[in-house]
């Protein structure tokens, strides 16, 4: 197994940024893996509110550990999303939306915190017409056990599936510790229709990680992982990042987490991507040319719009380290 650190940012509040790291730029479908939070936000302020933004060829999927935010997209969505539930925005040929802190969540000086993911839609999907669907907390499947919870977000995990749609083979589950709980996640466990195809031999292609998002955590009693750790547990052959090269290496199909502490773990992979994507601001695809014009288009007022919300974020004038780099 690989451990990379994530980095951190504020962007008027704090955040882990798991993917992309240096070594990694995509784990399975996921090329985009921010932790939000813990935070709490003035009543009188705006910090925390992210105006409307446009976003191509990728699915943002939004979860809530605590507090709320209120979604509102170019479709004419407007959807609370709760702690345990689920936001899946399939962008495709392009959408914007943006996230808002709710006024009785600053009132109350509750905390936010949760997961802002991002996937690659495959390529024959990148321009699909664009859609929205929240997944309420109580949809999904779980277990609890001695020392552990878990609950499957994405994919299927010994037969209890997730009812979010998947665009290609995902695997997401959220597991929470107590101190000396232990879980032993098993590659046969997470196969199915739902998640990795329908023949093992998908497998071959399999990428598979944990991000720590609390506690301390100990795997195969040999490696301690702690917050803000991305742990690659599988690589496979096909991946765009540097990884590829460790695949053989990172080829187990088990392993034992053990909680020293209270903690709470994500588990995160899926199939490998169906060929490198390129990440420039809030744009994925599969080629330069289609990032060039989804920044002509925004900067052009060529996305569609907001009816609610007029506000809106401006293309950024310096060109980030991501672009041309692929995932």
């Amino acid at each position: 197994m690989i451990i990379l650190q994530s980095s951190q940012k504020d962007v008027g509040f704090p955040v882990r940024r798991a993917l992309p790291v240096e070594g990694c730029r995509a784990l399975g479908p996921f090329v985009f893996v921010d932790h939000m939070g813990p935070a709490q936000f003035a009543a009188n302020e705006t910090s925390g509110d992210v105006r409307p933004h446009p976003h191509i060829g990728l699915a943002t999927f939004t979860y809530l550990f605590s507090g709320g935010f209120m979604h509102r997209d170019s479709l004419g969505t407007e959807q609370r999303i709760e702690p345990g539930a689920v936001n899946l925005m399939a962008a495709g040929k392009g959408i914007v939306h943006s996230e808002r802190v709710p006024q009785d969540i600053r009132n109350s000086g509750s905390e936010v915190e949760g997961m802002q993911l991002w996937l690659a839609l495959p390529k024959p999907l990148e321009a699909m017409k664009p859609e929205f669907s929240n997944y309420p907390a109580r949809e999904f499947q779980g277990s609890k056990a001695h020392g552990y919870s878990l609950k499957v977000l994405a994919g299927q995990w010994a037969g209890r599936a997730s009812p979010v749609k998947a665009y290609s083979p995902t695997i997401a589950l959220d597991i929470e510790f107590e101190p000396g709980g232990s879980f032993s996640l098993r590659c046969e466990d997470l196969l199915g229709e739902n998640s990795l195809g329908q023949e093992s031999g998908s497998i071959l292609n399999l990428e598979l990680g944990l991000y720590i998002a609390k506690g301390e955590v100990e795997l195969d009693a040999s490696t301690t992982a702690k917050a803000g750790d991305l742990v690659i547990l599988r690589a496979s052959k096909k991946s765009p990042c540097s990884l590829a090269d460790a695949a053989q290496s990172l080829a187990d199909d088990h392993w034992l987490l053990m909680a020293q502490t209270d903690a709470r773990v994500l588990v995160l992979g899926g199939e490998a991507l169906d060929a490198p994507r390129y990440l420039w601001w809030n744009f994925v695809a599969s080629s330069k040319e289609r990032i060039e014009q989804a920044k002509a288009d925004w900067q052009q007022g060529r996305f569609p719009s907001l009816a609610s919300d007029v506000e809106f974020i401006p293309l950024p004038q310096e060109q980030t380290s991501e672009l041309g780099r692929k995932a």
